[in-house]
């Protein structure tokens, strides 16, 4: 099995750039102690301490009984309780860089319900997080540091006067990190977003475009060493195309490049940020950020290519931007070579999807593709209809609901990513055409977590509707993931190994051997409908699954801890239900199966 970090490595051929870079990153990198002494206890320190545990293996409780239990009541859209589940949220992606961890979170969030959400009880949260010794030992400079700041304490990207400002005070050593971290959460802006974080609103991030970074001591050496720095699509474009097969286009960290066409990587070409930082230290990776939608993917990453260590920002709320259906953020081609996606942030797409991987034009899916170690967040997209346009006629409707990886190639690993808060399917597994091989691709060791937005289902194994089929799943594989909610998001399903409920009677059929094993929701009862649902496929094994449910009507699907129907071969080892899909033909959709009509 492999590691959870994958193995970095250089595969420039440039060793002075690479030599350069690393002691450019040492010399620009300050010291903790330069951001101002630890917090110290006193009065206002709050009695029970802050968490701050990512997620881990030792998430992966198993165990728990009864797996299902039936709450009164459907699923009502609107939070449960007055909790600041998204906000909370960021604190573990936004400033560690990471999935929460199950025990570490709900513990947070009790300091929550203790003290009563309020200015005080937050800001000493977020101060918590921002000053601990795991933050501030990041490396990060004091432009990154800011960056991270803002995005607690204003949801949002900063205003440029203010940020100018802040950070002159920082460099001059005018003013320490912790003092800085106190004011800025004591002063009317943080106080004026408590009350809509704490009535549970779901809530992405405020309306405002991404900025500029100050430029390093170092950019121009880096620079001319051939390192791409901040700027536009068009420079990155022209380095990656003067770029040979197995050279690495190497990008200054915390540049900002703002891309209005798409960008294509090379076949065989890496496209990585200087010292490889990872999802833990999102705020040091060259960010590529949409300027406009444009219908097409912003990044495009060709066989055989590799991107590495770099924010991809689809900036869907920037009102520049906006929504547009096909305007995701990767699109990844495969078939020729190893195709790697990994150690990214991945966030914000104006599209569908944050990334989209499919066959390479006239290749066949016997080369490996892979999607490892990313961390993806979901913040800005919308679950419910009643949150957009509040109707499912998908026509008029300005639909919100994303993927975070929509795998229509046979062979890929997806392993060891973080899907926070993603409102369609975190991984899906679709049909792959025939001529192109068939879908095998396995999802391993991935962390799903619901904490502010609710979502459709953590995976899917997707014929899609349409004529043609049987459609061969035969190798693919969901096993060992780590699925969980909290108690103001839900599931409608953690996952769908066949997709009628999606399309109804036009669903078509897969064939097997498919398997759903392992995978648990943890020591937490999740939010859900159906533990999972099996559906037109048949050889499906599901066994070592420890899912457990707090179970609600939430659509018009037929209720049960695990639903079945045409599953010829199913090998299962906990309770089910033969039930029959309905599907609605009078839904002005093309997806018109009975999720599809949820609450």
């Amino acid at each position: 099995m492999r590691t959870r970090r994958t193995r970095r490595s250089w595969t420039s051929r440039r060793w002075g750039v690479a030599l350069a870079g690393l002691l450019v990153v040492g010399m620009f990198a300050e010291p903790a102690a330069a951001y101002g002494p630890r917090p110290r206890r006193g009065a206002s320190t709050p009695p029970v301490r802050a968490s701050l545990v990512c997620d881990s293996p030792a998430s992966f409780t198993t165990g728990g009984s009864p797996l299902s239990e039936v709450a009164p009541g459907g699923w009502d859209p609107t939070p449960r309780e007055a909790m600041p589940d998204p906000w909370l949220g960021k604190l573990y992606t936004e400033v560690l860089g990471c999935a929460p961890d199950q025990a570490s979170y709900l513990h947070n969030r009790s300091i929550v319900a203790a003290q009563g959400c309020g200015v005080e009880s937050l800001s000493a949260l977020a101060a918590g997080f921002l000053t601990s010794r795991q933050f501030r030992r990041k490396a990060y400079d004091p432009a990154q540091r800011l960056l991270v700041l803002w995005r607690i304490a204003r949801e949002s990207e900063p205003d440029p006067a203010t940020f100018a400002a802040q950070h002159r005070q920082l460099v001059t050593r005018r003013t320490s990190w912790g003092r800085l971290v106190r004011s800025f959460l004591a002063d009317g802006g943080f106080a004026g977003n408590v009350p809509r974080l704490c009535s549970g609103e779901r809530y992405g991030w405020a309306p405002a475009p991404a900025i500029d970074l100050p430029a390093g001591p170092f950019d121009r050496l880096l620079r001319f060493l051939g390192v791409v720095g901040t700027g536009t699509g068009r420079d990155l474009q022209q380095a990656l195309d003067r770029a040979r097969p197995g050279r690495t286009v190497l990008l200054a960290r915390g540049a900002v490049i703002r891309i209005d066409e798409p960008v294509t990587i090379p076949a065989g070409v890496r496209l990585a940020t200087l010292g490889a930082p990872g999802p833990d230290e999102y705020a040091a990776m060259a960010r590529l950020v949409r300027t406009r939608t444009t219908g097409r993917a912003m990044l495009v990453v060709s066989p055989g290519a590799t991107v590495a260590n770099v924010w991809v920002d689809g900036q869907r709320t920037d009102p520049s931007v906006g929504i547009d259906h096909d305007s995701i953020g990767l699109q990844v081609y495969a078939g020729s070579g190893h195709t790697m996606v990994r150690d990214n942030r991945i966030s914000n797409p104006a599209g569908w999807s944050n990334m989209v991987l499919s066959t390479g034009p006239g290749l066949t899916s016997d080369a490996p593709a892979s999607v490892t170690g990313n961390l993806f967040t979901g913040y800005s997209t919308k679950f419910h209809y009643s949150e957009t346009a509040g109707t499912n006629d998908m026509s008029t409707n300005q639909w919100g609901f994303a993927d975070a990886v929509s795998n229509s190639y046979g062979n890929t690993e997806v392993a060891h990513n973080r899907m926070v808060d993603v409102t369609d399917v975190s991984v899906v597994m679709f049909r792959v055409g025939k001529a192109t091989g068939h879908q095998r691709s396995v999802a391993h060791d991935n962390v799903v977590v619901n904490v502010g937005n609710s979502g459709w289902a953590a995976f899917t194994v997707d014929q899609l509707a349409g004529p043609g089929g049987p459609w061969d799943f035969s190798g693919t594989e969901i096993r060992h993931n780590l699925v969980w909610t909290s108690p103001n998001a839900s599931l409608l399903t953690v996952a769908g190994i066949g997709t009628e409920p999606w399309f109804g009677d036009v669903v078509g059929h897969g064939t097997g051997p498919v398997r759903f094993v392992d995978n648990t929701t943890g020591g937490v009862r999740i939010n859900t409908q159906s533990a999972f649902m099996v559906s037109r496929m048949s050889d499906v094994t599901a066994t070592g699954n420890t899912i457990l449910a707090l179970r609600r009507q939430h659509s018009a699907c037929p209720a049960g801890y695990v639903t079945v129907d045409e599953a010829p071969g199913l090998v299962i080892d906990v309770p089910y239900e033969e039930v029959s899909y309905p599907w609605f033909p009078q839904i002005p959709a093309w997806s018109r199966g009975c999720l599809v009509a949820h609450l």
